[in-house]
């Protein structure tokens, strides 16, 4: 864990369980704790599923943590809780063993009971934080939902980030690959498009709805990863995974914002993964110093990291000791250009906050004669 100036605090990771915390999860808890995921390789009989008795299978635990003491609280092992023939994937013997269940989320609720996300048994489930037994599940085999919306609210497959969204724990937000082998193109997916989902289940009768479903603009089908994040102001932000692109959806599905971070791919392959998109209000001042550097007679300011920085004001003299200041010039971007006029020997830049206080400064840069001041944006 890293604090507003990016410097560690806390090393956490799982204890006694091979392989080690594992990256689909770290979700923090309301008392000081933090959640992660585990994979690691066990022997099963798997007869069931058309393998040996005595197979390799990745499964799938998580625990809960404390932060401050590494005290382990909670330890929960999928094989205790489900049997391997609810699994979409079919059995094969691979080196680390078969991925039966592939936990991709977890939540802990103030009751301290836990709602977990499993990619191939294509299910959401509630899992009792005393004894692990399942309380519910809704999608896959064991469904124990009624469907009021044709289907539409428990059809999703090999999805991701499933959450409670409010407090009396009856509306989950996740999101819904569809499909794990790519059989449409994208953009222009025309079938399994992935889309972002928002449920609500009813304990009394047992029913779940489709409340939203936020499909991509110029549909696309993401086989891995994704996620939904309900916004504050009732809007929802829909990260599509391994497809390069987040949008931000109103509750009536509009589109407030779109982005695409790269070109599109439709390869089984890796490119700019999305794995998660969040939006929070982010205050941050590294512990590191801006920098600035020289290329071709340009100087170019940036501070990686930095969230204030509203412009920088520039320095320079004949020493070290006799510098002025020269201009000031808003932040253009990451880097900031500009190429000075004057012919100063030694540069400085100081970054200003939006109400001109000071906040750090550059190391001071050495330079050769320049020849008048000219901002520079970088694209």
């Amino acid at each position: 864990m890293l604090n507003s100036s990016y410097d560690k605090v806390y090393n956490i990771s799982v204890n006694s369980l091979a392989g080690g915390a594992d990256g689909h999860e770290f979700q923090l808890t309301e008392d000081g704790g933090a959640m992660m995921n585990n994979y690691h390789t066990t022997i099963a009989d798997c007869r069931p599923v058309g393998g040996p008795n005595g197979g390799k299978v990745l499964t799938g635990s998580f625990q809960e943590v404390d932060i401050e003491t590494g005290w382990v609280r909670h330890t929960w092992n999928a094989l205790d809780h489900f049997g391997l023939n609810e699994s979409f994937t079919a059995y094969v013997d691979e080196e680390w063993g078969w991925d039966w269940f592939h936990m991709n989320s977890l939540q802990k609720t103030r009751e301290g009971h836990y709602l977990i996300s499993s990619r191939h048994l294509r299910m959401i489930a509630y899992i009792n934080g005393t004894d692990g037994s399942k309380i519910w599940q809704v999608g896959g085999y064991n469904n124990d939902f009624t469907d009021l919306s044709d289907g539409n609210a428990t059809n999703f497959a090999f999805q991701h980030h499933a959450r409670f969204v409010n407090d009396d724990l009856t509306e989950i937000t996740f999101f819904d690959n569809h499909n794990m082998y790519i059989n449409s193109p994208t953009p222009n997916c025309t079938t399994d498009c992935s889309r972002g989902m928002k449920i609500k289940l009813n304990y009394h009768n047992m029913t779940v709805k489709l409340v939203h479903q936020f499909y991509h603009p110029k549909s696309v089908q993401a086989w891995a990863e994704g996620g939904i994040h309900a916004l504050d102001n009732g809007n929802f932000l829909v990260g599509y995974g391994v497809v390069p692109s987040f949008v931000e959806f109103t509750e009536t599905g509009e589109i407030a914002m779109e982005i695409q971070t790269r070109p599109w791919y439709v390869a089984s392959g890796r490119g700019t993964d999305l794995y998660r998109v969040y939006k929070f209000d982010w205050v941050a001042q590294p512990s590191w110093k801006p920098v600035m550097v020289e290329v071709r007679q340009i100087l170019y300011i940036s501070w990686n990291g930095a969230t204030e920085v509203d412009s920088w004001a520039l320095y320079g003299g004949s020493s070290p000791t006799t510098m002025h200041h020269l201009l000031t010039m808003p932040k253009t971007g990451f880097e900031t250009g500009v190429r000075p006029s004057n012919s100063s020997a030694f540069y400085q830049a100081i970054a200003l906050d939006k109400d001109g206080n000071e906040l750090d400064s550059t190391e001071i840069l050495e330079m050769y004669r320049l020849s008048s001041p000219t901002l520079l944006r970088i694209p």
